[in-house]
């Protein structure tokens, strides 16, 4: 406590407020609202505080970002969670929004190193002349999970080199990547900040068999869609870790635009 700064013309104690170690690693210094007062300290660790003559001093922490960096932030959720769609509202309030899904199709379609790879690995009917035989590469790698790893391990490394390659283009604050498989890819360890959007399990199943089988609620297509909701769950939960998610819970309660909302309110 013997260091001080000035600010209204008085000098002040500096302080490590216990909040210090709460806030997101996304910001790199915070600023405090007392009495009225605003004071920030870009650079230094220790935050000034102003003390007011009165017995009452209200703190407001405020987060200040590094505005030369653009921050990437994962959006992913299971199936039928809604993920997409609020991706989607994102995109619509003008942020660019990376689907992970139709990218790895894109590379796989025009990166000739990639179509090697999967060739040497799988053989030549993996590409039917220039197109992708997703048929017959599911049929190699269903139940062969060490197969389906080492596909995996030429399509994500490809995937996180090309949003490293977007990112470093940028010239916006956020940058946000939607994955289904944010975790078991490895696509979180790029991320700043993860939001999980969730939703009761009836609720998904609803909305994946409205989606997936025009809503034709047979035992058969039940059955299909909670098999991959169990696969995925586990997989999920396997794989999390590295970054741990604020969790959105969709489940009609608010508007997506609402779920928006939210998600603008943290980051700004």
């Amino acid at each position: 406590m013997g260091s001080s700064d000035v600010c209204d013309g008085y000098a002040h104690p500096l302080v490590t407020h216990p909040l210090e170690a709460s806030l997101s690693p996304l910001f790199r210094s915070y600023a405090f609202v007392a009495d009225g007062c605003y004071c920030y300290d870009l650079y230094r660790r220790h935050i000034p505080v102003c003390y007011s003559r009165h017995p009452t001093i209200h703190l407001l922490p405020i987060l200040i970002m590094d505005t030369q960096r653009t921050y990437i932030i994962g959006i992913t959720g299971g199936i039928g969670s809604g993920k997409s769609t609020i991706a989607r509202e994102m995109a619509t309030r003008g942020y660019i929004v990376y689907d992970c899904d139709r990218e790895a199709k894109h590379i796989i379609a025009t990166n000739s190193g990639v179509q090697q790879a999967i060739i040497d690995l799988l053989g030549p009917d993996a590409f039917c002349g220039t197109q992708y035989n997703t048929d017959f590469v599911s049929k190699q790698v269903f139940g062969n999970p060490p197969l389906l790893a080492q596909l995996n391990a030429i399509i994500h490394p490809a995937v996180k080199e090309d949003i490293l390659h977007r990112q470093a283009q940028m010239k916006v604050p956020f940058f946000f990547i939607e994955s289904a498989i944010l975790y078991e890819s490895g696509f979180d360890t790029l991320c700043q900040q993860v939001f999980l959007i969730d939703a009761p399990e009836t609720i998904r199943l609803e909305r994946t068999l409205a989606r997936d089988y025009q809503s034709q609620a047979t035992e058969e297509n039940i059955n299909k869609v909670r098999a991959r909701m169990r696969v995925q769950q586990q997989n999920q939960s396997t794989a999390m870790g590295h970054k741990k998610p604020i969790v959105l819970v969709n489940d009609g309660s608010l508007s997506i635009s609402e779920l928006a909302d939210k998600i603008y309110s943290y980051l700004h």
